[in-house]
């Protein structure tokens, strides 16, 4: 489900634009150092044993994402990632911060799931979202892959860097993303 705001007012894009350049006025950090997004928890927590296979995946943001971004790059796997893909839905709170992934059908019982966490989500102003949160408080690990013809493994594309004179793209740490494994009762 994604969210489109739609203005059908040019007087109220003139007011919105005239407010957020009045804003700007006033914030204390230097230009260019917005602050990214934080993956603030992840329900099952990685490594849990014995979850409720009905439960759904509940992802919480500190602030509002951008769910076509976003939900390509939360994937849930059977095994690990080499396993099948797990049908799956996705909604998002109203405001935006919250993604709940529900399977299509129930999970197996007393299976062992990887959801995978993509390194290239972005917040509903196209900034990065910070995931070492995440990974020290929830169980995750890193997903650390080399990166082919720039993007990486779901399509995302990563920051541009050069390596040993040569133009590439990877993040920053060459951490693809987070993986949050859990087993079913």
């Amino acid at each position: 489900m994604q969210y489109t705001n739609v203005f059908k007012s040019a007087a109220l894009v003139a007011v919105m634009t005239a407010t957020l350049v009045a804003a700007s006025g006033c914030s204390d950090s230097p230009v260019g150092s917005e602050e990214t997004a934080m993956l603030l928890s992840v329900t099952p927590v990685g490594d849990s044993a014995i979850i409720n296979p009905n439960d759904p995946i509940v992802l919480s943001f500190d602030r509002q994402m951008d769910p076509a971004v976003c939900e390509p790059q939360v994937l849930l796997y059977e095994g690990d990632r080499s396993g099948s893909l797990v049908d799956v839905t996705y909604v998002w709170s109203t405001d935006g911060k919250q993604l709940t992934v529900t399977p299509v059908e129930a999970l197996k019982s007393e299976t062992t799931y990887t959801l995978y966490v993509g390194g290239g989500l972005r917040d509903g102003s196209g900034l990065g979202t910070e995931l070492a949160q995440a990974q020290n408080r929830y169980g995750a690990r890193w997903v650390e892959e080399s990166v082919a013809n720039g993007y990486g493994p779901n399509g995302e594309c990563e920051t541009p860097q050069a390596q040993g004179g040569q133009h590439g793209h990877q993040h920053r740490s060459r951490q693809m993303g987070l993986i949050f494994t859990f087993t079913t009762a």
